[in-house]
């Protein structure tokens, strides 16, 4: 079944709609074709409101995922929330500093409670380095999996 593209979504992608349902809709009423017209309007928008690092990340290295980090990207902006994925407790997480997110990448930092501060610099493919405490290793962001 062919799918048509609807408007520009998160990273420029289009909302996908299979073709029996966008010949449905114009076959709707005209009342349920401007509900559905402000509904997809209304989404479009509020998409936009959300940059491409909104939402769960894994920074790993070399030797396995490192943190996870909830991320909310509000126009480059950047603010969050981290999780060490190597310790438990209330000490295992925290606020990440407010960032900025522009085309040369971002640069994320938080302080481990007992621990030197943590610097994750990232380039426009999120690949980059972890900086603490003197020590410098090759990271890479990639998109959290779902859990639905």
């Amino acid at each position: 079944m062919k799918a048509r593209r609807l408007g520009a979504g998160l990273l420029g992608v289009g909302l996908l709609v299979p073709a029996a349902a966008a010949c449905a809709q114009s076959a709707a009423p005209a009342a349920d074709r401007a509900y559905d017209a402000r509904l997809l309007a209304s989404a479009t928008a509020a998409e936009r409101f959300r940059g491409p690092l909104d939402g769960g990340w894994v920074l790993s290295a070399a030797g396995g995922d490192l943190y996870a980090f909830e991320l909310a990207d509000h126009g480059g902006q950047v603010e969050g929330a981290w999780r060490d994925l190597h310790r438990q407790g209330a000490d295992a997480s925290g606020i990440l500093e407010p960032a900025a997110r522009s085309s040369a990448g971002v640069t994320l930092r938080f302080s481990p409670a007992g621990a030197a501060p943590v610097t994750v610099v990232l380039g426009p493919d999120l690949r980059g380095r972890a900086e603490q405490d003197g020590r410098t290793r090759a990271v890479r962001l990639r998109r959290r999996r779902s859990l639905r």
